[in-house]
């Protein structure tokens, strides 16, 4: 074998790990996927949302676009209940820290900024902790609220929809970050609140 033909197998090998390191998905966190073509053209309806977008996969289509003021709605009713030291500020700063992990949670890679990226996850994020905190009626609700029984029906199917997801470990830390500021608060955890308003 000579020297030529090794260095050029050591440089296959180089840039095989390099694109696995760039392409390949986080078989440890990897959790969200998309649905395949092939199945979600029969069945369009069951995976892609129709009203609200959560997380990366549908962000940004324009017949969801109606939902995204709700969402900063939803995410000023959350803040002003926030004491100072919980500041929004705060909140960025903490999905900040998670981006990476977030970001593995899904199986494609987004191809958008970091800045981007973690105001879509702070604003989806705290749009599902305050929605699910109002259905519960552990928040006021409000006139400018969601109010149409089937407005609301949609939304919480929506947020089971396989590609309308964003990590728990994300949103439970949002719940937990905003969770001492809910009068009378009767959950004690993002899965108990979750199981009063879905599965009841």
């Amino acid at each position: 074998m000579t020297e030529s033909s090794v260095n050029d197998k050591v440089d296959i090998a180089s840039s095989i790990r390099g694109k696995l390191r760039r392409a390949a998905p986080s078989l440890a966190t990897t959790c969200i996927y998309r649905v395949p073509d092939r199945i979600k053209r029969l069945h369009e309806k069951e995976f892609v949302p129709s009203l609200v977008s959560i997380g990366p996969f549908h962000h940004g289509k324009k017949n969801l676009q109606a939902m995204e003021g709700v969402k900063l709605w939803y995410l000023n009713n959350l803040l002003v209940r926030l004491e100072p030291e919980t500041r929004l500020e705060h909140i960025v700063e903490k999905i900040t820290s998670m981006e990476e992990y977030c970001r593995d949670c899904y199986d494609e890679k987004f191809h958008v900024s970091s800045e981007a990226f973690v105001e879509m996850m702070v604003i989806d994020g705290c749009f599902i902790v305050e929605f699910l905190r109002k259905e519960a009626r552990e928040v006021a609700i409000e006139k400018e609220d969601l109010t149409s029984v089937m407005f609301k029906s949609t939304v919480r199917c929506e947020l089971l929809l396989l590609e309308n997801q964003m990590p728990w470990r994300l949103v439970d830390c949002l719940f937990e970050l905003t969770n001492n500021q809910v009068p009378h608060g009767m959950s004690k955890s993002l899965w108990e609140l979750c199981c009063r308003v879905m599965w009841t």
